[in-house]
């Protein structure tokens, strides 16, 4: 897909990459400053461990390799500031843990705003991960299939490159229409370019107009870690805001509104007068 992090319900959508590294570099950093016990043999009620202040489980990429559990506890009576903690392997047992303590300035690289991990061009979808577009314009839709047939050599074997890829003759269809692939991945790229300029609140006081422009990108995607699930629809729904701005809600959550510049979305002018964007 391009992106190496999601995020996960209730709020769904891509990160972006340096914000997830500079996150990732303060959350591997993370360490025990204090230690308080040997193991939980007082009972993990007596730590907060049973309703946990914080917990972050890590996961390894490998499923060979095990994955780690960091939970937060009570604050520690005798030491102003800090609270109990342990780290245990995922399958581990948590009576076997030793028992640290952290302070609460650490403990802020926990508490980070999904706003700050999010990726601004909220739509940033790979077109090799898109298998159809759907558009509606004031109540009007449109559909744009992306169909990839196998190349073959002239043995009938499906062509690969210099990496081993399986390459593929990709085409659009706006119904039953071929369109040109150069206009249409000018118009995608345009499209999936456009960035947030800030996120709102579902009870932000900012005045809102009339839907206009609603795309969904139907994926191959899954999300990370599940296969097998549902795949992944990018939906987002443009509304008036004001002379300025366009409001967006995206993925289908309500937590997901962001507001656009009016000038990054000059292409889609055409949308007030209830057409599709030039893509031919």
């Amino acid at each position: 897909s391009g992106f190496s992090w999601q995020l996960g319900p209730p709020i769904t959508c891509y990160t972006s990459l340096s914000n997830m590294s500079t996150y990732l570099e303060e959350l591997t950093a993370f360490k025990a400053e204090t230690y308080v016990a040997a193991d939980l043999s007082a009972g993990k009620e007596a730590y907060g461990f049973d309703d946990p202040y914080a917990q972050v489980v890590l996961y390894h990429l490998s499923e060979e390799k095990e994955g780690q559990t960091i939970l937060v506890g009570d604050p520690i009576e005798n030491m102003s500031g800090y609270r109990y903690c342990v780290f245990k392997s995922n399958s581990g047992e948590l009576a076997d843990c030793r028992v640290y303590g952290v302070s609460e300035a650490a403990l802020k690289v926990f508490m980070v705003d999904a706003i700050n991990l999010m990726e601004r061009q909220f739509m940033l979808t790979h077109i090799d991960k898109v298998e159809k577009i759907e558009l509606e314009v004031r109540g009007k839709p449109e559909t744009v299939a992306v169909t990839r047939k196998p190349m073959l050599d002239d043995d009938g074997e499906q062509i690969v490159d210099a990496s081993g890829e399986k390459q593929y003759a990709v085409s659009f269809m706006l119904g039953e229409e071929e369109i040109g692939e150069a206009g249409f991945r000018a118009f995608y790229s345009k499209l999936i370019g456009i960035s947030a300029v800030a996120f709102l609140r579902e009870d932000d006081t900012q005045e809102r107009g009339e839907e206009f422009f609603t795309v969904r990108l139907h994926t191959t995607m899954t999300m990370l870690g599940k296969p097998d699930g549902e795949k992944i629809t990018v939906e987002c729904v443009f509304t008036e805001m004001d002379s300025n701005y366009y409001l967006v809600r995206f993925n289908g959550q309500k937590e997901n509104i962001c507001k656009v510049r009016k000038d990054q979305v000059d292409s889609y002018e055409l949308c007030k007068q209830g057409l599709l964007p030039p893509i031919n």
